[in-house]
């Protein structure tokens, strides 16, 4: 059987088309990337800040007013409800080591909860006096020199063990020279390696730390927004650390929080950091709906405090008597296991006062009899 062979045409490829095979770098605008990655920032940077100041206004302003308002009209009940959750804890703890115990010892409960209770008792410290203040330490010989010999007096004492008023004052003076040029040598080394540190700063580094000083220092009025006032300390620990990829992160915050500057940071880190401020943001979010449902802030924003104020204490005065209750049921609990704890034995037909008697009759009837010796002459009995 003849096989067929099938002929394929050959083409050729035309010029200036990359073929499977082939690989190029094609160029993109990146312009709309980086718009669309910089309003996304932008936009959650703006929400951030907004959510700072009612976050800030709410702990500076908003709380502590609402403390003292609590304090004045329920502080009574609070008092109370913090009484019994004490006393609620102390008991729920005992009953239930009490309950285990018993459960697998087969031993009186009420007796366990006894010698439980006595020992939290023993335990639990006793209100002492406060400390005494710590008095000022009193003057030292050592204050009428320079801080220099001082510190070379303070050396004698703990490195060699001598004490300097007792030396003799030429040897005091020839130790006191040789300190002194040991103290230069080593200031010396210290600068030159402070120095030399400072030269191996990468010039990135430095760029990029004096760019963001001029936008995060202080006298620029950027602590005002709390989000940038925090950018200051991490741009500090980031140049302490040379972390170059934290301070291209903080180059393109603030690149992307101004408008109109030329932008320096690439697309990469500006889309890393609209992830960044996404993620803030969302828990930011999270945090002031909690504060929103707090007491204070419904009743700071509330149109009628006064019908706030009134539901509020109902509120409170409901929890005490549960917190009644609940401390009600604990110690009818325990009067339970009170009234069925099994009694002590006790010896049968006696009574607790007949117990002194009862001891001197049973050594009586242990005594053994005397017998009275006879006084007969006549012998009836002979023993061999």
């Amino acid at each position: 059987m003849t096989q067929r062979r099938r002929k394929y045409k050959t083409t050729k490829k035309p010029t200036g088309v990359a073929g499977l095979g082939e690989r190029r770098i094609i160029p993109v605008d990146q312009a709309p990337l980086r718009n669309q990655a910089i309003d996304a920032a932008r936009k959650a940077i703006t929400e951030i800040s907004n959510l700072n100041k009612k976050l800030s206004e709410f702990e500076r302003t908003i709380e502590p007013a609402f403390a003292r308002w609590e304090r004045k009209n329920l502080g009574e009940l609070l008092a109370r409800e913090s009484e019994l959750e004490e006393k609620i804890d102390a008991l729920s703890e005992l009953i239930e080591f009490a309950t285990m115990q018993a459960l697998f010892t087969g031993k009186d409960p009420y007796e366990i909860y006894t010698k439980a209770e006595r020992e939290m008792r023993k335990s639990t410290p006793e209100e002492s006096e406060p400390p005494p203040e710590p008095e000022d330490p009193p003057p030292s010989e050592d204050d009428a020199y320079c801080p220099e010999e001082r510190d070379f007096r303070a050396h004698l004492r703990s490195v060699f063990g001598k004490d300097p008023d007792s030396m003799r004052k030429s040897e005091y003076s020839h130790m006191f020279r040789d300190y002194r040029a040991w103290r230069a040598k080593f200031e010396a080394s210290t600068a030159a390696a402070a120095r030399s540190k400072a030269a191996d700063i990468p010039s990135r580094v430095k760029e990029l730390y004096r760019h963001l000083v001029r936008r995060l220092h202080p006298d620029t009025g950027s602590q005002a927004d709390p989000f940038l006032k925090s950018l200051w300390h991490d741009l500090q620990e980031a140049y302490n650390r040379r972390d170059l990829e934290r301070l291209e992160i903080l180059l393109a915050i603030t690149e992307v929080g101004k408008e109109g500057d030329s932008m320096q940071s690439s697309l990469f880190h500006i889309r890393l950091v609209s992830k960044k401020m996404n993620s803030t943001l969302i828990s930011l979010q999270k945090k002031f709906m909690r504060i929103r449902k707090s007491d204070a802030w419904k009743y700071w924003h509330a149109k009628d405090r006064r019908q706030v104020g009134a539901k509020l204490r109902k509120e409170a005065e409901e929890r005490v008597e549960d917190a009644e209750m609940d401390l009600a049921q604990l110690e009818a609990e325990i009067a339970y296991w009170k009234s069925m704890a099994k009694p002590k034995r006790r010896a049968p037909g006696l009574n607790p006062k007949q117990k002194g008697s009862s001891k001197k009759a049973s050594a009586i009837q242990k005594r053994p009899a005397r017998t009275k010796p006879s006084h007969s002459h006549t012998q009836t009995s002979f023993n061999f």
